[in-house]
């Protein structure tokens, strides 16, 4: 058996690197397969994780930011991202750790 623990995600300078109880929004296998992935929101612990890609397209979150602020924060961690940004990652791309 395998669970997840973590979820890595590319940042502006480096990574996010997220513990995945703390991840603010997850799917399970069957919403994503159902096509229904906008909802729910805010349910933690499921099989995928919602991440938002922001307005400059190289960081990565798990939370949206639907406001825009200014031009200057594109590249900061208030970056614009709205819910139609997301990507799902498929099984296979998974780093899998063996629990010990």
């Amino acid at each position: 058996m395998w669970a997840p623990s973590r979820a890595l995600l590319s940042a502006h300078s480096g990574y996010h690197n997220l513990a995945w109880g703390d991840i603010q929004n997850t799917l399970t296998t069957d919403e994503i397969n159902a096509g229904d992935a906008k909802d729910p929101n805010g349910v933690k612990n499921n099989d995928h994780p919602k991440v938002y890609v922001s307005w400059s397209k190289h960081a990565n979150f798990d939370t949206r930011n639907t406001g825009w602020n200014d031009p200057a924060s594109q590249s900061l961690e208030d970056a614009f991202r709205s819910q139609d940004w997301r990507y799902f990652v498929e099984p296979q791309y998974y780093v899998r750790y063996p629990l010990f």
